[in-house]
């Protein structure tokens, strides 16, 4: 069963700060994550299919990485055509 997307505009950095903050603050204070966020980083975005990958993937980094500090970077990236 696949949910339809909703749509909204989003400030993403604060929106994956606020994220990871709450999910992994015992991590990020020892160390075992770094977040990098760039400011002021907006898109149209389902926040529910967001967090979900966001968690998922920084789940799995902290599971399997075996011990190493996982980066959470977010940037803007232009595609020139």
């Amino acid at each position: 069963l696949r949910l339809p997307l909703v749509l909204e505009k989003t400030d993403i950095s604060s929106h994956v700060s606020s994220l990871v903050n709450a999910a992994f603050s015992k991590q990020l204070d020892g160390g075992a994550i770094t977040l990098d966020v760039a400011p002021d980083l907006w898109a149209s975005v389902d926040k529910m299919a967001l967090d979900s990958m966001v968690l998922n993937l920084v789940d799995n980094a902290l599971k399997y990485g075996k011990g190493s500090r996982v980066l959470i970077a977010v940037r803007a990236i232009s595609h020139d055509q």
